[in-house]
């Protein structure tokens, strides 16, 4: 009928991926890197929400139309975890229970219960496999721009990209490019290399992009009180600690 339907697969996976963060968080509720400018973050409320239900439904209704949409299937949206850490493991695994189609790629590669997962050098095969594409690495000098014209052409056509990792991951250029292209049909960004973005930043008015202010992996005073105190204790009595830094590797 024509009244939103609440079995849509991408709405139920938002939902999905926003429990994924909350259950990381109280794995390990005090974020391993900064939250603050370029830091990472996350779209809080829109990960794998279509372009149909929350951008052109908003933009139809307004315009006083009441239509109805073709129906879409889980497996027409294959979605890719860009880093397999201690979220994107999460994410991947509230996806994948979905229904959906889930591929993961990590720096070392992880092994996931019914993920293909992907390492290293394969990281075109990876991003080939992907309608969907959710951003959650590290920043490192390895991942800085990332996310450019080069790898993001290899997204299947009418690719959703969603950063909750760093700014700087993204080469903002080439994403305007290739929406304009038609090759990738949305953005929902948490992150940007410059915050908050200008006034007259192009993503605050495209269309196309979603942006939210670096929200989704806010710090919670409380439980990062109580885990310090634990580490605290834990090192003094010289019992392991998790959330260890490897400096070598830059998280």
């Amino acid at each position: 009928g024509a009244a939103q339907r609440s079995s849509d697969p991408l709405e139920a996976a938002a939902s999905q991926m926003r429990r994924a963060r909350e259950d990381a968080r109280r794995v390990d509720p005090v974020p391993a890197r900064s939250r603050r400018a370029g830091g990472g973050g996350g779209d809080r409320d829109a990960p794998l929400a279509s372009d149909r239900a929350s951008r052109v439904g908003a933009r139809d209704t307004r315009a006083g139309l009441w239509p109805a949409y073709p129906e879409t299937a889980r497996s027409d949206h294959p979605v890719g975890i860009l880093g397999l850490g201690q979220l994107g493991s999460k994410i991947a695994e509230r996806v994948r229970d979905l229904g959906f189609p889930v591929s993961g790629w990590s720096r070392s590669l992880k092994a996931l219960e019914g993920i293909r997962c992907y390492g290293g050098d394969d990281l075109r095969q990876f991003l080939s496999r992907c309608k969907v594409l959710v951003c959650a690495l590290p920043s490192t000098p390895q991942t800085l721009n990332i996310l450019n014209a080069q790898h993001l052409s290899l997204l299947q056509q009418g690719a959703y990209l969603i950063n909750m990792g760093r700014g700087a991951h993204l080469v903002e250029k080439d994403l305007i490019g290739l929406l304009a292209s038609g090759h990738m049909a949305g953005a929902c960004l948490d992150v940007l290399r410059t915050e908050p973005a200008p006034v007259d930043h192009p993503f605050r008015s495209h269309p196309r992009i979603s942006l939210t202010p670096h929200i989704a992996a806010q710090t919670l005073l409380t439980p990062s009180i109580e885990q310090i105190s634990e580490k605290i204790r834990r090192l003094e009595a010289g019992d392991p600690i998790s959330g260890v830094v490897q400096r070598e590797r830059g998280y």
